[in-house]
């Protein structure tokens, strides 16, 4: 296995980071164990998805839930994945269903920058940051127009040259105070055995307005995939399930303000919804030697927002944030021999949270509390 290491030199500890602090900090002033990934370290690791990049780095555990396209989790200090929070643009990715967030639905070539926090961050994020925080990146600051397209063709028999494909486009766009960004991704995948194919559509965009003391960033992301779950694999491939699929669809979309009311006073609002469906497709024979199909779908809708205010005097600096987010759950199972069933379920969350900053010659003090009402 290769071993990544990483090297800090002087100019690197200036580097301002956003996830561990909710706010931009030096990373010389960062308490917590962070790491971060730039563009140019990602490259270098030439990997094929965000888990892949993830687990080069000590303290992070990847699991994949089946073939390549399928579910991938990530947990960080032996923390379960339900307790790492990842964030997308600082969009919150973990689901209401199972508590964690699928890697796989982030593509790594429209990633520019992932930082890495390991350790608690929960008196800042909530529950889902009790082991750390991901913080993956796709926006870029362009200075000048750029284009970029990639095809990759993979195989393991020469008479298929196209069994895995995957095609990259990118296109970045400043005018003056705007900048628009957009990059899509298309995949594909015979799989290498019977019912492990998949394709995979992404696509993500961004738009940023910078006036005088202001900021305006919206983020969009839409990732559809649809896959073949084969099961277990014993010693051939007779235990392949070749009826068992299942489609994810997600649709992420945010808008993030920013005001320097001053240079000691700091407002930003951020609005953001979620559309996550999951089609799990099985199927059995019956008592009459007939298939008998089963659909399972699981609609989720987030909505949330987030205020930090933020006050800086003299030596000490403050920061109070309140967080609020609505989740939905439609879980229906359609039979064909059996009545439909349809379950509704919702939650709410408000949480307000504080963290001071004081410096006390070469000391920094960073106290933090959180508190949630759901």
């Amino acid at each position: 296995d290769e071993i990544v290491s990483i090297y800090v030199e002087d100019d690197e500890l200036d580097e301002i980071v956003i996830t561990a602090t909710r706010y931009p900090a030096a990373l010389q002033d960062i308490a917590l164990a962070t790491v971060v990934i730039d563009k140019e370290e990602l490259d270098k690791l030439n990997a094929i998805s965000v888990g892949e990049v993830l687990q080069a780095y000590a303290g992070a555990d990847i699991k994949d839930y089946g073939n390549p396209g399928s579910v991938s989790s990530i947990s960080i200090r032996g923390i379960p994945a339900n307790g790492t929070l990842v964030l997308v643009n600082g969009h919150p990715l973990n689901l209401i269903t199972v508590g964690m967030a699928d890697l796989s639905a982030i593509n790594i070539n429209t990633v520019e920058r992932i930082e890495i926090v390991k350790g608690p961050v929960s008196s800042l994020y909530g529950a889902n940051g009790i082991g750390g925080a991901i913080n993956i990146i796709t926006t870029k600051d362009y200075k000048k127009p750029e284009f970029k397209a990639l095809f990759y063709p993979t195989t393991t028999d020469i008479e298929t040259p196209f069994q895995s494909k995957e095609l990259f486009v990118k296109v970045g766009l400043p005018m003056g105070k705007t900048t628009f960004d957009a990059a899509g991704t298309y995949s594909a995948s015979d799989g290498f055995r019977d019912n492990s194919d998949y394709t995979d559509y992404y696509f993500t965009g961004s738009f940023s307005y910078r006036p005088n003391k202001a900021q305006i960033i919206s983020t969009f992301t839409f990732n559809s995939k649809d896959y073949g779950i084969p099961g277990p694999m014993l010693a051939d491939s007779s235990s392949a399930s070749l009826l068992d699929r299942e489609k994810d669809n997600n649709l992420l979309g945010n808008v993030c303000v920013k005001w320097d009311i001053s240079d000691g006073f700091g407002l930003t609002n951020t609005f953001f919804a979620d559309h996550h469906l999951i089609q799990f497709h099985t199927a059995y024979i019956g008592t009459d030697q007939d298939t008998i199909d089963t659909d399972y779908d699981y609609l989720t809708y987030t909505f949330g927002s987030n205020t930090m205010v933020q006050i800086s005097i003299n030596s000490t600096e403050a920061v109070l944030g309140i967080d609020t987010h609505y989740d939905t759950l439609e879980t229906t199972e359609t039979h064909e021999q059996y009545r439909d069933t349809v379950w509704n379920a919702s939650s709410y969350n408000i949480g307000a949270w504080l963290e001071l900053k004081h410096n006390i010659n070469h000391f920094i003090f960073t106290p933090s509390m959180r508190i949630d009402w759901n």
